[in-house]
Formats: structure tokens, C-alpha cells, sequence
């Protein structure tokens, strides 16, 4: 293997594990925006917990960006507006990835094994 195919290599590797981070970092947003969600709601700490699973799931079903934050918007009722509830899974979506940096060695799941 030439210097260049292993660069190759090597570049292909961390993009691939960019990309499982970043997934890995919305679903954990999105379950804390259900979890966030859920609280406004009053929801019970098992039916907050199945809401908020029933989000990442939703996310990975319809591949549809912005999806879950048109779900839960209207879930809100408009007590929120779409503004808000965008600007929460951002803050979220942020805390996620700062603690991933912070925490590098934390355990990434199995892509199969998600709730």
C-alpha cells in the first residue's frame, strides 16, 4: 500500500467517524428536546421517556430534517413557536457536541442497538 493510498485511508476512516459522531449527537439532541418537551407538557417521567424516544425514532423513520422540530412544535401546541422550539434543539444540539469533545472516550453505541 503506497503513502498516498494510506492517506486515503485514513481520510476515509475519519470521515466516517465524523459522520457516526454527528449522528449520534442528533439523536441524543433529539431526545433531549423530547425530554425538554415533555416537561413543558407535564408528562410522567416513563411516558416523557417514551415521547422522547418515539422522536429519535421518528428522526430515523423519515429522514426529513426539521421533522421532529415540527413534531414537537406542534405537540407544544403553539405554546412555543417553531423559532423556539429551534433555537432549543440548537443549544442542545451544542451541549451534546461540547461534551462529546470534552468526553472523547465516551461509549458510542451500536448503531443497531438505539432505543
Amino acid at each position: 500500500m503506497t503513502t498516498f493510498d494510506e492517506r486515503e485511508t485514513a481520510f476515509e476512516n475519519k470521515f466516517a467517524h465524523q459522520q457516526t459522531l454527528l449522528f449520534f449527537a442528533l439523536a441524543r439532541s433529539n431526545k433531549l428536546l423530547g425530554l425538554w418537551a415533555a416537561s413543558i407538557l407535564g408528562k410522567p417521567k416513563d411516558a416523557a421517556d417514551a415521547y422522547a424516544a418515539s422522536l429519535v425514532h421518528e428522526e430515523l423513520r423519515t429522514a426529513t430534517p426539521g421533522r421532529v422540530l415540527e413534531r414537537v412544535a406542534e405537540d407544544l401546541h403553539n405554546s412555543r413557536s417553531m423559532e423556539a422550539v429551534a433555537k432549543k434543539h440548537s443549544q442542545l444540539l451544542a451541549d451534546v457536541i461540547e461534551d462529546l469533545y470534552h468526553n472523547p472516550n465516551q461509549r458510542i453505541p451500536n448503531p443497531t442497538a438505539l432505543p
